[in-house]
């Protein structure tokens, strides 16, 4: 997966690794950022597991799979996709790491999950109860936005 560093670049001052702050504008060609690091939500692997196999059987997630392993563009398969994954992968907000498709937000890497079970379960477990400190919706929002992504997330949780 080809990664644009210029567009990568406003994520850190400076390029792992140099000691110096100025190095990161520097074009480096042939080389990948790295990921500085992935906050995974405690949920075990058997749910990462069923999360793979319902990604693989959805159409849009399959057609992103197709598109992050391919080296070139594909038109074709990107005249498949609907928004918002057009427009996700576009803005290059998806990847796959072991397996598992990714959404990247403006600070937050997501698992990308798609079966209503799952969703469900993400919906009961992440809301900000009164006995857990602060009761507010936007805590809300940061614990689904770090735990996992889906098309609708924003607007189910509104619900």
């Amino acid at each position: 997966m080809e990664i644009d560093r210029k567009k990568n670049l406003r994520f850190s001052e400076w390029a792992p690794g140099s000691g110096t702050p100025d190095s990161g504008n520097t074009d480096s060609e042939g080389t990948e950022t790295p990921i500085m690091g992935i906050s995974s939500a405690e949920l075990n692997n058997e749910f990462f597991i069923a999360v793979m196999k319902t990604n693989y059987k959805n159409k849009q997630c399959g057609i992103w799979f197709k598109l992050l392993q391919q080296k070139y563009r594909s038109p074709e398969l990107e005249s498949q996709l609907e928004e918002p994954w057009l427009r996700d992968y576009m803005d290059n907000k998806c990847f796959i790491i072991d397996g598992l498709l990714y959404h990247r937000e403006t600070r937050t890497i997501a698992p990308t999950i798609i079966d209503r079970d799952h969703i469900s379960l993400i919906l009961q477990e992440c809301p900000d109860w009164p006995y857990m400190g602060h009761m507010s919706e936007d805590r809300t929002k940061e614990r689904v936005a770090s735990t996992a992504w889906w098309p609708t997330w924003e607007d189910e949780l509104s619900e």
